[in-house]
């Protein structure tokens, strides 16, 4: 680790878990901005009112250190580097660095990394809530069909239809709205008209108007944000055990049992708490597959073990 000397090696026995519907998780059992942001005059990470707010946050980070095998920040998304020694475009340690993040994402960074000095360049908050009920619902409805519909033959144009609309919740929350007019012509897209300022102030004029725009950006930055966490969480402590690792998946060697069931235990509470708060049955977030055997939302589950 300490002088990037590697060695390939068989390593057996590999654990496997993944993560069950990890974003339709966080949007179910997670709040999100719900106000515009506006300017935070916060300076310190203390007066951070995570309860209420959620924070997108520019800071410099002085002589910046990794605590762990592995590495939360990537590179590509930082700027103002000084001195900046990296692990496959990971950052290990940095004289001086800049990073633009949300205020889950800082939870991470301050457990994965030590620093000498930090300065908050600027900051912007928005008011919590939970997702719209109706739109909550229509997750439970989709999860529901996927996971009782999975492995029937005849339904599987139902189950396909359930993953895929499933799926794309988080997408539609991240579709830029905005764009330059194009048309396709002799076999290409040709941009006929580009937006100026003033037109896509005018576009997000009429988005704020209209009754069809109920989803922002700001929710798929934050879903993405707290499925890192969630994420994260369970690397840190499995860490140097750590074999690989991606979006809602993680394998590892040894046991970590422990790990895993405490985590699983957490994400259930906060699960029921959120279905509590928005007067939702609680049955509807672990559905049962054709054998009968129930999914909670949001928990890892055994996917085997690998050689």
């Amino acid at each position: 680790h300490a002088n990037y000397l590697y060695a390939a090696q068989i390593i057996e026995n590999v654990h496997s878990v993944d993560f069950c519907s990890s974003y339709p998780f966080c949007m179910l059992s997670e709040q999100y901005p719900q106000t515009r942001f506006i300017k935070s005059n916060v300076k310190r990470f203390e007066d951070l009112i995570e309860n209420e707010y959620a924070y997108i946050l520019d800071i410099t980070f002085e002589k910046l250190n990794s605590r762990t095998y592995n590495h939360y920040l990537s590179k590509s998304k930082c700027y103002d580097l000084y001195k900046v020694i990296t692990d496959n475009g990971r950052v290990v340690s940095a004289g001086k660095i800049r990073v633009f993040c949300t205020n889950v994402d800082l939870q991470i960074i301050r457990k994965a990394y030590k620093f000498t000095n930090y300065t908050i360049n600027n900051a912007m908050r928005s008011k919590l809530g939970y997702l719209d009920r109706d739109f909550l619902m229509k997750i439970l409805e989709l999860y529901n069909n996927k996971t009782a519909f999975k492995g029937i033959i005849e339904k599987y144009i139902e189950y396909m239809l359930s993953k895929q609309k499933l799926n794309g919740l988080y997408g539609m929350s991240v579709t830029n709205l905005i764009k330059d007019i194009v048309e396709f012509n002799n076999n290409e897209w040709l941009p006929v008209e580009q937006l100026t300022d003033a037109d896509v102030t005018a576009k997000l004029q009429e988005i704020a108007k209209s009754f069809a725009t109920f989803l922002t950006p700001a929710y798929g930055v934050f879903i993405t944000a707290y499925a890192r966490r969630n994420l994260w969480e369970n690397i840190l402590q499995i860490d140097n055990d750590l074999v690989y690792a991606d979006t809602d998946s993680i394998k590892f060697v040894g046991d970590h049992s422990d790990v895993i069931e405490k985590y699983n235990k957490k994400a259930l509470a906060k699960l029921k708490k959120a279905m509590k708060e928005n007067d939702i049955d609680i049955t509807l977030t672990a559905p049962a597959d054709p054998a009968g055997n129930t999914h909670p939302l949001g928990v890892f589950e055994n996917d085997g073990n690998y050689l």
